[in-house]
Order: structure tokens, then C-alpha cells, then sequence
């Protein structure tokens, strides 16, 4: 497995990979038009280029396949930053991709001192990977994407002693 900075040639198959990531995590839990809305805002090519300028992007990648991708904000003026996606495709799942995704992503979030995330309240899988990286339930709310409304999990994980 190779763990690199993402590139604007990636975008297809990141788009691949978190639309086979999504349909797996979230069939029975959001509806298939809920998630076609999402994919196409969240992973347009105009979307994805925009996050690749303003923020953290690592791939990994088996042979010629982006198996999974990491997007995280650079710290703010609180020294926070917000990881925005975290998505292994299902093949690769449990063969320490996220793991290795996550510490590419903490050594270059060397000034943050939170990381914050959302997750899809009744993703049991995602919680629970994140519980285990040492993220912490802050608060259950409300997000609306669009013209969907999801029930979400609010989570921090800290970086300071």
C-alpha cells in the first residue's frame, strides 16, 4: 500500500471509491437518492479540485486502484481542524488502510490540537472506528446537506497531553 498526497488526476477514482465507500456505510440507513445528492455535490470534479487547494488529501493506493482517501482541514485560529471524509472501499476494509490514513494525515495536522469530525449517527461501523482511534461523542444533532437531513454524531478527538 502507498499513501501519497492526492492529485487532480486521482479525482476519478476518488469519485469511485467514495461512491462504492458510501453505497456500502450508508445502504439501509439513507435513502439511494439522499446518497446519489450527496456523491455528486460532496465528489463533483469542481468540488473535489476546490478541497485538494484548501485543505489536506491523501490517497491510498493498491497497485492501480485508489483503495481508500483521507481529507482533513488545516488547522484553524483555534487549532482545530475537521476531518472531512475518511472512506476505505468495502475490498479493503480491516486491512489497516484508515489506520495508515490517519497517520499521514496526523504527521503533516502537526499545529492541530482537535480534530473534529461528523458521523452518520447510525453508521455502527464508522463510530465505532473512530471510538477506537480515540475520538469521543461531544454532541448528537442535525445536519442538512441540501435538501437532506441526516442524524449526526459530533466527535473530538485531542491532541494535547
Amino acid at each position: 500500500m502507498n499513501i501519497r498526497k492526492m492529485t487532480e488526476a486521482d479525482i476519478p477514482k476518488v469519485q469511485e471509491t467514495a461512491e462504492s465507500s458510501w453505497r456500502e456505510a450508508y445502504e439501509g440507513l439513507i435513502e439511494k437518492d439522499a446518497q446519489d445528492r450527496f456523491l455528486e455535490y460532496a465528489y463533483s470534479s469542481q468540488m473535489l479540485k476546490m478541497r485538494l487547494k484548501r485543505s489536506v488529501f491523501f490517497v491510498a493506493e493498491e497497485e492501480d486502484v485508489v483503495s481508500g482517501f483521507i481529507n482533513v482541514t488545516y488547522p484553524n485560529g483555534d487549532r482545530e481542524s475537521v476531518l472531512a471524509a475518511l472512506y476505505v472501499r468495502p475490498e479493503y476494509q480491516r486491512m489497516g488502510t484508515g489506520e495508515a490514513l490517519f497517520r499521514a494525515c496526523f504527521d503533516v495536522l502537526e499545529e492541530a490540537d482537535v480534530l473534529t469530525l461528523n458521523v452518520e449517527a447510525e453508521n455502527e461501523k464508522g463510530t465505532a472506528f473512530y471510538k477506537k482511534h480515540g475520538f469521543v461523542e461531544v454532541e448528537r444533532m442535525e445536519e442538512t446537506i441540501g435538501e437532506d437531513t441526516f442524524q449526526s454524531i459530533l466527535m473530538k478527538k485531542s491532541f494535547l497531553s
